[in-house]
């Protein structure tokens, strides 16, 4: 198979880089080479009787996300777009005395000895 885009030299180069990043990678990580099962004696404080638990380390997979880090995608540069009102309108006179409410005729009082407004 032919490859147009790169010669020898250059596919040689691109997979040692690559060999190089892998091996990078895989040092990092600590591998389980452990995977023999360990039996555990438990014995529940609640009275029941004893359990044996089979504890097996799970195996690494490298380049596996991390689950616990997983975080949502950004938000984008943009402003959120504003909500458009209709401006308000100036208070006159006229508006304060409609909406003014007049004062209880009676002098009559509560409990707490305030008269009904």
């Amino acid at each position: 198979m032919e490859s147009g885009l790169f010669d020898d030299g250059d596919l040689q180069k691109i997979k040692a880089t690559f060999a190089k990043i892998v091996n990078v990678k895989l040092r990092t990580i600590p591998l389980s080479l452990n995977c023999e099962p360990r039996y555990i004696k438990r014995k529940p404080s609640s009275g029941a009787k004893e359990r044996f638990m089979r504890m097996v380390e799970m195996p690494i997979v490298p380049f596996d996300l991390p689950s616990s880090n997983i975080r949502g995608p950004k938000a984008s540069g943009m402003k959120p777009v504003p909500v458009i009102q209709s401006p308000s309108l100036p208070v006159k006179v006229n508006n304060i005395q409609d909406w003014k409410i007049p004062p209880s005729i009676s002098k009559w009082k509560n409990s707490r000895g305030k008269p009904n407004v």
